[in-house]
């Protein structure tokens, strides 16, 4: 059971922040908008209906859209529990599934890179193998032979050829396969650790790709690589294989190249910031198209991510802008023009863009703080050119009920700007109501203004919510991401704290009733503020959580096996920082009610982490639930899962919070 903390009330809290070392001055902007919040916040009170558990199953999640090289269909790929399948729309037609009872997805690390759309035809993932089907339908037709974890397909434009990234046990590559998959394949890219988005020039005589080695990551440091080829009689050699782009500590994002095949364009912060730089084939020449503080990538977690797309006549490239957190649609002209595309303006969050090769019409998976996931197409010519191809959910939820987000910064221990999203109370609060101070995986992510399904069921049950975009996180500037290094458990934890400070200090919320929620890495900065500061939290809710820094360097999937050494340090050196940033270590130190969960078949953090934290709980009488879900890695997919989680958060947190 929560108790009373050691520090008194709020206003007490307030001074104990104080005497570690925050920073409680406010900025005259910072003040003005917490003014704004408070006055929203104090309008009267509409009848809110809470959203039921019932409500957080069943949802569709849209993960790519594309559209074929004609122009003529959309192809998307969408998820309901734990299956993906291929939908379709033709222009003018009606949606149909292509790929019913057949599980489409690419195995490569965390995923993505699914599937491809072109010449009429799919290319998509499916155990273990690639398979091509036209898309009116009839047989599959298997592409490779040889079963494996394969992602990331792109066909050439006039040879159709089938380059796709292939994962071993100790390194990846990138192979090519003939439309037929009869002759033998070609291994065009080996030798370096990881790869991902493999890009055909249109004559399919150059192919392109980023590669990276440990220990860095991918947004760490990667190179644009592009290897010459050559194809006579069904044969194919690589004449050969050039670095044009990137190091060690400069990240390079989706190459692309245009249609007329004259230039090649790619994200690199080379700058400090995440900007779109053309290099022209025929000179090697290369120019800096955008600027300004914005990222224009994003950290490559997954296979097939896309940022970019040429327009159809190579005059401009169409991005997706990240200004700290919000997203738009931008068209940068290679004259230096740039605009947003307004029949966009819209929506805040924007993935996967793809356009088409006839009118420019772009398509992409989009949301905003109360606007489920939509698979929507936009012209870039028409104000209100925006059409709904698919809706994540029903629209049954009720408008009253939910809750859009506010951008908000306060500073850090150190003075450092740190940056969030608030949400209020949906409807309105008259008195400081409960929150969630939630801290995000990865580390190195970001939430930006889209749509959260976990935010929306706490904030129409009356809580306050901030999501932490603590430093480390990305779409502030690489600077930014940067200051996570060697600090993983420290700078997250301190601005998980900080930020709950914000919220108290400004009257947002009940300083006695907020929670700490976080996974996986999330979970990392939860679990230290409880060793750290108790009482500061009435309770944690941590989702299959790091707890043993040692053993995760270790056990974990290699994607992220050497992840530790750049946010930790190097081994054996730096034991002694991964030893006080383990909370197992020190979980005799956790006296505040904990909430956990785990999925049994997790491959990035073994269940064990959770198990030794929920025994030690056990044997000291600590307040706590451990729900170790059958058959789920790492996250949720199975609906039953999903209604579990939300049912033992409410009651837990009812029990401990709202009691």
């Amino acid at each position: 059971m929560h108790g009373k903390n050691r520090d008194g009330d709020p206003h007490s809290r307030i001074q104990s922040f104080t005497r570690r070392g925050y920073d409680t001055k406010s900025t005259v902007p910072e003040r003005a908008a917490i003014r704004a919040i408070i006055a929203e916040m104090s309008k009267a009170i509409g009848r809110v209906k809470p959203l039921r558990v019932a409500d957080m199953v069943g949802w569709t999640n849209f993960t790519d859209a594309q559209w074929d090289s004609d122009g003529q269909t959309l192809v998307w790929r969408q998820r309901e529990g734990a299956r993906g399948t291929l939908m379709a729309q033709a222009r003018g037609d009606d949606t149909r599934e292509l790929t019913p009872g057949i599980s489409v997805c690419g195995e490569v690390n965390y995923g993505g890179g699914d599937y491809v759309v072109a010449h009429r035809h799919i290319v998509y993932v499916s155990g273990g193998l690639l398979w091509r089907m036209k898309l009116e339908g009839g047989k599959a037709v298997k592409v490779t032979h040889e079963s494996g974890a394969v992602a990331a397909p792109v066909v050439s434009a006039g040879t159709k050829m089938i380059a796709y990234v292939r994962a071993g046990a100790d390194a990846d590559e990138i192979w090519v396969v003939d439309w037929e998959g009869k002759e033998a394949e070609l291994c065009v890219f080996r030798g370096d650790g990881f790869y991902m988005q493999p890009a055909w020039h249109p004559d399919g005589s150059v192919l392109g790709c980023v590669a990276w080695n440990v220990p860095q990551m991918p947004w760490d440091g990667c190179e644009l690589r592009l290897a010459q080829l050559e194809f006579s009689e069904g044969v194919g050699c690589v004449q050969s294989v050039r670095t044009v782009a990137g190091g060690t500590d400069t990240c390079i994002f989706q190459p692309e190249f245009s249609p007329d095949g004259d230039y090649l364009c790619y994200v690199s912060d080379a700058s400090g910031w995440g900007h779109i730089y053309v290099h022209d084939m025929k000179t090697g020449m290369k120019r800096q198209l955008t600027d300004g503080d914005a990222d224009h990538g994003r950290p490559a977690w997954i296979q097939g991510m896309r940022t970019l797309a040429w327009s159809r006549d190579g005059s401009a490239v169409f991005a997706l802008r990240n200004e700290r957190g919000k997203v738009r649609l931008w068209r940068y002209g290679l004259d230096g023009s740039g605009a947003e595309i307004k029949s966009a303006a819209e929506y805040t969050e924007f993935e996967s863009i793809s356009a088409a090769s006839v009118d420019n019409m772009l398509a992409c998976v989009v949301s905003a703080g109360v606007v489920p996931q939509t698979v929507v197409a936009f012209s870039e010519d028409r104000d209100d050119g925006a059409r709904v191809i698919a809706r994540g959910c029903d629209n049954s939820l009720p408008a009253e009920s939910l809750s859009n987000a506010r951008l908000v910064t306060w500073r850090s221990a150190g003075g450092d700007l740190v940056h969030g999203l608030y949400y209020p109370p949906a409807g309105g609060v008259a008195t400081r109501p409960p929150a969630i101070v939630i801290s995000h995986s990865g580390p190195t992510a970001q939430r930006t203004l889209a749509f959260y399904p976990e935010v929306q069921f706490f904030v129409s049950r009356g809580y306050a919510v901030l999501q932490v975009n603590y430093r480390g996180s990305t779409g502030f500037g690489r600077e930014y991401m940067l200051k996570m290094r060697g600090e993983w458990g420290k700078v997250d934890r301190e601005d998980l704290l900080s930020g709950a400070r914000f919220l108290v200090k400004n009257g947002l919320v009940d300083g006695e009733r907020m929670v700490a929620m976080g996974s996986s890495a999330g979970a990392v900065s939860v679990l230290l503020a409880l060793i750290h500061n108790h009482g500061i939290f009435a309770a944690g809710v941590c989702s299959y959580p790091v707890t043993d820094m040692l053993a995760l360097s270790k056990e974990t999937h290699r994607f992220e096996r050497h992840y530790s050494e750049t946010l930790l340090g190097r081994l054996p050196e730096a034991e002694a920082v991964y030893r006080r940033r383990s909370a197992l270590l020190r979980a005799d130190e956790i006296v505040d009610p904990l909430l956990l969960f785990h999925g049994t078949l997790d491959a990035v953090v073994a269940p064990e982490q959770s198990g030794r934290i929920a025994a030690n709980l056990k044997r000291r009488g600590v307040a706590h639930e451990y729900h170790l879900f059958e058959g789920e890695g790492h996250g949720w997919r199975r609906e039953e899962t999903v209604f579990a989680y939300y049912a033992a958060i409410e009651r837990f947190l009812r029990q401990h919070v709202r009691s």
